[in-house]
């Protein structure tokens, strides 16, 4: 494993994290160089307003295709869509250079490298949230057992999850992974003290255990097949964070019942629940697109967890995505962490 508490793989990590601006800088820059070029070109038989047209169009079609194919990677399904946000997000700057360089007086065409870095922030920002949009918060699992040290952990990963998320699984679930050692959560509160802990509560039980972690200021999740009576429970444990887990055999009418009690719904996407390594199965998609559906215009907030690579996620827009194998097995997890953390960068 490489450790990331070296300079060197620091630096690399956040270069590799930044790589989507920097490669959007050095796409703007050879944009620029070849607008240049093309003016030059097209002044020699046509009128100046119709060579600025046509070099500062060839230029943002280079900066759009070189960053669609090789930066951010849009689907093809997307192609037109993020086509269209960034000829407006590139016009709405191109006007901002044209107002800043009348304020300054600085010719527009003569100074087009320096107006351009002058609006990079802006523009940059814009194509971001619309043309090729997405950061996914990311947590990593962790079992609440011997087996998984927590130190060790925390070696691999640092400070690069957005939040921690915790598998407690008793002997009424599964008992070939039993993993009930709470007073890890106390480390874990320790070493990561200003992200958010989930715990993931596997157990025939829930309130057994709802009871027993209340003190600990988390984000609960318990399995809908446990226990039915979500509203009741929601009611009972109303000043904790609760949050339901739903499978690919939860039926579509409990969901639209879920969806209305609780905002926090995680959707398990591997068939043995507590069980790392497992691959994603196939027939969630249709549970996830369900719940993405019937939840669009409220407030819920859809997490998925188990099976997951970087490229499953980027088929999902949803709020958090949980991984444990995926990112502690990579040869370096922060780079793994980053892959998911921008995996939204590659989707519709």
């Amino acid at each position: 494993m490489v450790p990331i508490n070296t300079m060197a793989n620091k630096f690399y990590v956040v270069l590799y994290k930044n790589r989507f601006i920097l490669l959007y800088t050095i796409f703007g820059f050879f944009s620029l160089l070849l607008e240049n070029f093309m003016r030059t070109y097209f002044i020699q038989f046509l009128n100046q307003a119709l060579s600025n047209f046509l070099s500062i169009s060839l230029g943002i079609a280079f900066a759009y295709l070189m960053n669609f194919k090789y930066n951010f990677k849009v689907p093809k399904d997307r192609f037109k869509t993020s086509m269209v946000y960034f000829a407006i997000v590139s016009v709405l700057s191109l006007m901002l250079q044209i107002f800043i360089g009348n304020i300054v007086s600085l010719d527009f065409i003569q100074n087009r490298f320096v107006l351009s870095g002058a609006c990079f922030v802006v523009a940059y920002s814009l194509h971001k949230k619309f043309t090729f949009k997405g950061y996914q918060k990311t947590g990593v699992a962790i079992h609440l057992n011997s087996e998984d040290d927590v130190e060790e952990i925390y070696k691999k990963i640092g400070k690069y999850p957005d939040f921690i998320h915790l598998d407690l699984i008793d002997e009424t679930f599964n008992k070939s992974n039993i993993s009930i050692e709470i007073e890890k959560i106390k480390k874990v509160q320790s070493l990561w003290p200003n992200k958010k802990i989930q715990l993931h509560i596997m157990s025939n039980k829930p309130k057994y255990w709802i009871e027993k972690v209340q003190k600990y200021n988390l984000e609960l999740f318990f399995h809908f097949e446990t226990y039915h009576q979500v509203q009741k429970l929601v009611q009972d444990y109303k000043n904790l964070n609760l949050g339901v887990v739903v499978d690919v055999n939860t039926k579509r009418q409990d969901m639209l019942q879920i969806v209305n009690f609780v905002k926090n719904i995680m959707v398990l996407c591997i068939d043995q629940p507590g069980i790392s390594g497992q691959k994603f199965n196939a027939q969630v998609k249709n549970v996830i697109d369900y719940l993405i559906d019937i939840t669009k215009n409220k407030d819920n907030r859809l997490i998925l967890d188990g099976g997951l690579t970087p490229l499953v996620v980027s088929q999902f827009n949803v709020h958090e995505v949980v991984s444990a194998s995926s990112i502690l097995k990579s040869q370096n997890s922060p780079l793994k962490l980053v892959d998911f953390q921008t995996s939204n960068k590659y989707t519709h």
